[in-house]
């Protein structure tokens, strides 16, 4: 897929708040690729997006795609909330951390 442009990024998400601190993020999941931003100062990864690297302050960040691998450290299945159309609770969202 090529690049979005911010109207068509917007579009793809309409109840996002998308800016520039995550929108490589959300082009990501777009491409079917985690990407996390990576501070070139310290190279401390973090999630989620934020201008500035939380470790050491640095506004020198980059956007890159990791595996996808991880640790599941908790896992729950949300079955209600709020009330919306289209939207049925009755199976249950997996909710994972």
């Amino acid at each position: 897929m090529d690049r979005l442009n911010a109207d068509e990024l917007l579009e793809s998400f309409p109840r996002v708040r998308i800016d520039v601190d995550n929108a490589a993020f959300y082009e990501g999941l777009l491409e079917h690729e985690v990407v996390i931003n990576r501070c070139d100062d310290c190279g401390h990864w973090h999630q989620p997006p934020r201008p500035l690297c939380p470790k050491c302050w640095s506004w020198s960040l980059t956007p890159t795609e990791v595996s996808g691998e991880g640790t599941v450290a908790l896992v729950t299945v949300l079955r209600q909330g709020p009330r919306r159309p289209g939207v049925d609770y009755s199976e249950g969202y997996a909710v994972v951390a």
